[in-house]
């Protein structure tokens, strides 16, 4: 019996599942963040297509919404 190669494959899939629920848990944020339609599947595309460099980018430009300022009204 080969152990290594069971400890291989174990740790391959543990690495696959691993990396695809990222990929998929960013899709999910992307899509929940209620922007712009084409710029969601935008988003969407480069990372399915092409995950470490969308990634990359999402972390690096994703702007956090400024939290909202509450303004009063006027009484006159």
């Amino acid at each position: 019996m080969d152990w290594s190669g069971i400890f291989n494959e174990i740790f391959s899939v543990i690495y696959n599942i691993l990396y695809f629920g990222v990929i998929i848990g960013m899709i999910i944020i992307v899509i929940l963040d209620n922007r712009n339609p084409v710029k969601t599947m935008a988003w969407i595309l480069v990372l399915s297509f092409l995950p470490l460099v969308g990634l990359s980018f999402l972390f690096l430009l994703w702007k956090k919404h400024p939290p909202r300022k509450n303004y009063q009204q006027k009484k006159l």
